[in-house]
C-alpha cells in the first residue's frame, strides 16, 4: 500500500495558524520568469473571527511593464492551468536576499553583485515606508510610499529577478488589530 499524501491545509486552517483571530493577509512570492518579465505569487486573505467573510487563497501571474523605480504590472489570465505547478514547470526562479535588521523598523539586503537595498518604516505625518537602492557607484534612488493605516511593525522580504534588474518587495505590516501585506516590484536602475 502506498502512503497517502497529506492534504494541503484549507485557507481557513492557514488563517488560524497565521493570524489566529485578527484579520490578516499574506503574500508568498513564487518567483520571476526566466526572462524576468513576469512573476507569480500566492495571496491569502483572512477575515478574522468577527467578519462574516470566508478565508481566500488565490494564485496570481503578472507581467511587469517597462519603467523606472516602482513598476506597474498587469494580470495575466491563463485558462486550464494548474497552480502552483505552473511556476515550477515554467522555470520561475526565487532568489531571496537575506535580511539584516539594522534597527527596530529598518532592514538591509545585500547581494553578490554589490547591491545594497534597505527597507524602513518611518512615522511622519503619516506612516511611510522607504525603499533605498545603492549600487557600487553609490545611491541610485529612494522610493517613498505612505499608508493610511498606522503600523507598528514591519517584516520585509526582497527577491531579485534572474537578470538582476528587478526586485519584488513583500511587506508584512502589523497594525496590532490586523496584519496587512503588500507586494511591490521595482526596477533597480534609476
Amino acid at each position: 500500500m502506498g502512503g497517502a499524501e497529506a492534504a494541503e491545509p484549507t485557507p481557513a486552517e492557514q488563517c488560524a495558524k497565521l493570524c489566529h483571530d485578527v484579520p490578516c493577509e499574506k503574500y508568498e512570492f513564487l518567483g520571476f520568469s526566466p526572462d524576468s518579465t513576469r512573476y507569480g505569487y500566492w495571496h491569502l486573505t483572512c477575515p478574522g473571527k468577527l467578519e462574516g467573510a470566508k478565508a481566500r487563497s488565490t494564485y496570481h501571474l503578472r507581467r511587469v511593464k517597462p519603467g523606472k523605480r516602482k513598476l506597474s504590472t498587469e494580470g495575466i489570465v491563463l485558462e486550464g492551468v494548474s497552480f502552483p505547478d505552473y511556476f515550477e514547470g515554467n522555470g520561475f526562479k526565487i532568489e531571496e536576499l537575506p535580511a539584516t535588521k539594522l534597527d527596530k523598523q529598518q532592514y538591509e539586503f545585500r547581494d553578490d553583485r554589490g547591491l545594497v537595498l534597505k527597507v524602513e518604516l518611518v512615522t511622519e505625518k503619516k506612516v511611510a515606508w522607504y525603499f533605498h537602492v545603492e549600487g557600487s557607484e553609490g545611491k541610485r534612488f529612494t522610493y517613498r510610499g505612505e499608508f493610511d493605516e498606522i503600523y507598528f511593525g514591519l517584516r520585509p522580504r526582497v527577491f531579485i529577478s534572474p537578470d538582476g534588474q528587478r526586485a519584488a518587495v513583500v511587506l508584512l505590516l502589523d497594525a496590532m488589530v490586523r496584519v496587512d501585506a503588500a507586494l511591490v516590484v521595482f526596477s533597480l536602475n534609476p
